[in-house]
């Protein structure tokens, strides 16, 4: 499956995203003002992104979708996409650790199990290098599923490629000139 440009109206967007948390969330309660409020902490931290916003989140839980083998734990990778960018500064260190911090205090709320819990967490602390290496073999399989759909942006058609390109130094021109960008963006490339 590869990333298409899509023009989303707001309300669609929302929508959709609303309502894929909505099902995951009633697995785990029926606190439907808990699932509401959940979802408005979500749409707001997303919201006014050049890349990591809500479009991304739902390409991701497309992908997911169309990707998760049976022997992956889908709802831990479902979660774990919606919390992964949930805190995020650019060039800071600590958004993974902050993101699958926020994630664990709202899934305990949801009444998800602690293991779960964990496991969700595990997830997006992984995002940050998207290696391997430290994650228990229980986890494995389900990082490769969230890993692969956070990273697919990089195999997209051209016109949402190059709305990710630009999505990106939107995020990234506050705190570098052009040439540290571009340098920075090589890098990264090269690394993944």
């Amino acid at each position: 499956m590869i990333i298409e440009y899509r023009d989303l109206s707001e309300d669609s967007l929302v929508g959709d995203l609303r309502t894929r948390w909505t099902r995951l969330c009633n697995q785990f309660t029926t606190d439907q003002d808990l699932v509401r409020v959940g979802f408005e902490d979500i749409n707001q931290a997303y919201t006014g992104r050049g890349h990591h916003n809500r479009l991304h989140v739902l390409e991701m839980l497309e992908l997911i979708d169309a990707l998760s083998p049976a022997r992956s734990d889908k709802n831990t990778v479902d979660f774990a996409a919606f919390y992964h960018d949930y805190k995020y500064v650019p060039g800071a260190s600590s958004n993974e650790r902050e993101s699958a911090e926020h994630a664990g205090l709202w899934l305990h709320r949801l009444g998800v199990p602690g293991n779960q819990v964990e496991g969700v967490k595990g997830l997006i602390v992984g995002t940050k290098e998207h290696l391997l290496e430290g994650l228990d073999e229980d986890l494995k399989q389900n990082f490769m599923v969230l890993s692969d759909a956070d990273m697919a942006i990089l195999a997209a058609q051209r016109p949402r490629y190059v709305q990710y390109v630009e999505g990106i130094w939107q995020e990234y021109r506050e705190i570098f000139t052009p040439d540290e960008y571009r340098v920075g963006r090589e890098d990264f490339l090269q690394s993944v």
